[in-house]
């Protein structure tokens, strides 16, 4: 018989074996995401059987709703779910919480959603992944979809549907330059970053501000894989305006296969209207240089359906929709 356990500091997860569901949860995701309670379902020798993370403080306001975030989720089966997500919402509900959010880890900056739609293509670098089943899980214990996200791949990098001369005309006699990373100066580099993203992504659906140091211990890993031509900065003489932000799909190496994807994860402008476009020239400006670096095609990844991140792909030829994700929510009123 499967029973409910209630953690308050992370600690307490070297108690149980790091077996099944907890054999890829990293104790790091704990300090770095720092939920406010933990939940283990378990079976009658103490294996966990399911997990999540819950959030109640410090989480964006929502409407008239007061959000509470479950992230950090696995289960082995239906039924163990579901007492699972039914101790996470009464959870919620306890702290005042009239709506549930799921799965997300504390926040946008870190891992969200589930794949509802995965398609054909096998996963790449840096998205995120799950069992197929897991989101009818959270259908049945009562949860709908409240946001929806696609990834889609443009495979003609040697073209592009904008004129690029047209638009360097115009950012030139506006004092703009676009320039690839400094891989010498990377601290600095992502510090102009996360002063772009800060202002770029204020106003996103759930958006939760980011301290700088916390921005930088995201980004510290992906040093490795960057290739410094594929990420672009473009600024005036008042510092940073956009960039965009790629990497190489490092996942097909590691099937075996030869890597001949590159990943967009973010392309971000400071909103003003001298930045108007700038974003869509970025993303064209880099198709040719993909294609030159020997990259056959680009995934642009993680896209909000309603967010402008979407128009920006839409410049771009011959682009396809790949894979689509979901963002769940549970109204809590009923919970007891």
């Amino acid at each position: 018989m499967e029973r409910l356990l209630t953690l308050n500091h992370p600690q307490q997860l070297a108690d149980f074996p790091t077996t099944g569901v907890l054999s890829d949860f990293q104790p790091s995701h704990l300090i770095l995401n720092k939920p406010d309670q933990i939940l283990l379902a378990l079976d009658e020798n103490q294996v966990p059987l399911a997990r999540c993370s819950l959030w109640w403080t410090n989480l964006p306001s929502y409407g008239s709703e007061r959000l509470g975030y479950i992230g950090h989720y696995a289960a082995s089966s239906r039924a163990v779910s579901d007492l699972l997500l039914r101790s996470a919402c009464r959870g919620l509900a306890a702290q005042g919480c009239t709506l549930a959010i799921g799965p997300i880890d504390g926040n946008t900056w870190h891992h969200y959603r589930f794949v509802t739609e995965p398609g054909n293509r096998p996963p790449f670098f840096l998205e995120p992944f799950n069992p197929a089943i897991w989101p009818q899980f959270w259908l049945d214990a009562g949860f709908s979809a409240l946001a929806g996200y696609t990834s889609a791949i443009s495979t003609e990098l040697g073209k592009s549907a904008r004129d690029l001369n047209h638009a360097a005309q115009r950012f030139t006699r506006l004092g703009i330059k676009v320039r690839q990373l400094q891989m010498t100066r990377y601290e600095r580099e992502l510090s102009a970053i996360y002063r772009i993203s800060v202002s770029a992504f204020a106003n996103n659906f759930l958006y939760t501000p980011l301290a700088e140091n916390e921005f930088l211990d995201l980004y510290a890993p992906i040093k490795a894989y960057i290739r410094p031509e594929m990420v672009l900065l473009a600024e005036d003489e008042q510092g940073p305006l956009a960039f965009l932000f790629t990497v190489p799909d490092i996942l097909q190496r590691r099937r075996g296969e030869i890597i001949d994807t590159a990943v967009i994860k973010t392309v971000a402008a400071i909103p003003s209207s001298k930045t108007q476009g700038l974003g869509a020239f970025l993303v064209a400006q880099a198709m040719p240089i993909y294609h030159d670096l020997g990259y056959r095609c680009a995934i642009h990844a993680l896209m909000h359906e309603h967010n402008a991140s979407r128009n920006v792909s839409r410049h771009q030829a011959n682009v396809q929709t790949i894979r689509r994700y979901s963002l769940f929510a549970k109204h809590l009123g009923s919970e007891t």
